[in-house]
């Protein structure tokens, strides 16, 4: 699956973009109000929309021409013969042929099986029925912080909010929810940017943690679908040449949350022991201090190749620092959330989780280096 010139002759790799297509049209079932990249995107500034354009042109568009959610997408045809748009794919909602509507030249025809009450052949829910939706989802795919205590947990300062352990969140002009604050529980993930440009092909990061026997485990990994040094790809050239990175997330698992916050001694690298719990990016007690840093010295992670070769890995015996950092190398960063749960007026057991009061907490300590 990650030699882009056979994958799409592998029935694995078809059934994964089947996958991929049935999670988002649960998506945007949940959240049909919603459409990404209708006004272009942020520039560097973070104030500034810039409107996408097609770079180098197209048989059918001029170089830097603009585009956006009404440009057609030639060569395919709807039933009417108007050519299809981005905007017309979003949703499986379909419509009587023989009825009124004329969106009926919008049928995909074709839509998948429930899970559990979310079902996408219903009419459009109403919000509080979407967030019925989400809740149930969430705890469907596993993320339910409700039943999980941390023991001990430190305080993290939380941003300023008008009141505080409870928010309102809104929607439009729909009804307004207050949500409280799950107790005991503090969601951790890593975020990884990955770049096509670090190795001349695929590849694999994995999230790794480094037990007390210096047993190295993988709590998830994030892969890249690259080319290469192709010269005969324009997208792939294009891609590369603008660095168009991969990002991916990895959810820590509680546990390790949990065993970390124990008053114990880590096995620290001799590298990062001079590191005070003063200059820890975390904001909250000295014990939020120490567990952050507890952390980033325990994530680790390494580059696997299809060839089950070790590309490269974050090196924790190297000075924090210390040499030049290769601009190809992924970068990966530790950040952490309080969790909210709406209060539903009824349907409490499928209320929905919100991560609430998110802190950057920086990179875990090491180098990255080639290995390969």
């Amino acid at each position: 699956m990650g030699d882009n010139d056979t994958a799409g002759f592998d029935p694995i790799f078809f059934l994964h973009h089947c996958n991929v297509d049935r999670l988002l049209s649960f998506w945007e079932y949940v959240y049909p109000d919603y459409v990404a990249g209708t006004q272009g995107y942020l520039d560097v500034d973070g104030e500034t929309r810039v409107p996408f354009v097609q770079g180098g042109g197209t048989y059918i568009e001029t170089s830097e021409q603009q585009v956006d959610g009404e440009t057609p997408l030639m060569p395919f045809r709807k039933l009417d013969y108007t050519y299809w748009n981005s905007r017309d794919t979003h949703s499986l909602n379909w419509f009587d042929p023989n009825g009124d509507d004329p969106r009926y030249v919008q049928n995909k025809n074709y839509t998948y099986e429930p899970i559990g009450f979310v079902d996408i052949n219903k009419p459009a829910p109403t919000l509080q029925e979407r967030e019925w939706n989400r809740g149930y989802l969430q705890r469907h795919f596993g993320f339910n912080p409700a039943i999980i205590k941390l023991e001990n947990l430190p305080i993290f300062r939380s941003v300023p909010v008008p009141s505080l352990g409870r928010s309102a969140l809104s929607s439009g002009a729909g009804p307004q929810f207050s949500s409280s604050q799950v107790e005991k529980y503090r969601h951790f993930i890593v975020e990884a940017s990955l770049s096509p440009k670090y190795h001349s092909g695929s590849y694999t990061l994995n999230v790794t943690v480094q037990l007390e026997n210096n047993q190295e485990i993988v709590i998830g990994s994030i892969s890249v679908l690259a080319r290469g040094n192709s010269a005969k790809c324009g997208n792939c050239l294009a891609r590369r040449a603008t660095d168009s990175r991969v990002r991916g997330v990895v959810n820590v698992p509680p546990e390790l949350v949990s065993k970390l916050t124990e008053d114990q001694p880590i096995d620290e690298p001799i590298a990062h022991q001079s590191i005070d719990h003063d200059s820890v990016p975390a904001f909250g007690s000295a014990g939020a201090k120490k567990l952050v840093k507890n952390m980033l010295i325990t994530l680790g992670s390494h580059v696997m190749l299809p060839s089950g070769a070790q590309h490269g890995r974050l090196n924790k015996t190297i000075e924090l620092g210390a040499g030049e950092r290769d601009p190809a190398a992924p970068v990966v960063r530790l950040l952490s959330s309080d969790v909210h749960q709406l209060d539903l007026n009824d349907g409490q057991d499928n209320a929905p989780f919100n991560l609430v009061n998110w802190q950057d907490h920086g990179s875990p300590y090491g180098e990255w280096t080639r290995l390969v």
